[in-house]
Formats: structure tokens, C-alpha cells, sequence
């Protein structure tokens, strides 16, 4: 009878071990699914933030472009007035030109 109540506790026991091991298996298993879970969650993260930077650069670059264009639209529309102001005064300077030499030609 001891032999059969040793046998059972040792069964037992075995029983408790493996079920032991199991749950150790387990949590290692979820401890490692949780790391793996925060490594992908880090590494998008570090991706997101990465293609944030990488467009507030472009934002900025093309900010800047955009500015020296308009200074450069800026610098051609005051060109454009002088000329225009420039065209102007040289008509109305062969205007004069003309008259003066008409009334010249007139008094001969």
C-alpha cells in the first residue's frame, strides 16, 4: 500500500511538474510575443517619425522654393513695369519728336 500512495505521488508530483513546465512555456512564450509586439510598435514608431521628418524637410525645402520663385515673380513684375514705363516714355518722347519736327518742317 505505501508502495502504491508513493507511486501516486510520485505521479503526482510528475503531474505537477509537467504542468509546471508548461506554464512556464507559456509565459515565456508570451513574454516573448510581448517584446516582439513592442519592437514592432518601437519600429513603426521610429518609421513614422522618420517619414514625419523626412516631410517636414521637403515641407521646408519647398517652403524655401517657393519663396525665391516668388521673389523671382516679385523681381520680373517690377522689371516688367519699368519696361513698360521705359516703352511709355520713349513714345511718348517720339511723339514729341515727331510733333516738334512737324512744326519745324511746317515753319520752312
Amino acid at each position: 500500500e505505501i508502495d502504491v500512495s508513493k507511486r501516486q505521488l510520485y505521479a503526482a508530483q510528475a503531474g505537477l511538474d509537467e504542468k509546471l513546465e508548461q506554464q512556464r512555456r507559456a509565459d515565456f512564450v508570451r513574454q516573448e510575443q510581448e517584446q516582439t509586439q513592442r519592437t514592432v510598435a518601437e519600429l513603426q514608431a521610429r518609421d513614422w517619425e522618420g517619414k514625419y521628418e523626412a516631410l517636414a524637410l521637403e515641407f521646408k525645402e519647398v517652403s524655401k522654393s517657393l519663396e525665391e520663385h516668388k521673389a523671382a515673380l516679385q523681381t520680373a513684375q517690377s522689371r516688367l513695369r519699368d519696361d513698360q514705363e521705359l516703352k511709355a516714355n520713349y513714345a511718348a518722347a517720339v511723339g514729341q519728336l515727331q510733333m516738334q519736327q512737324q512744326s519745324d518742317y511746317q515753319q520752312f
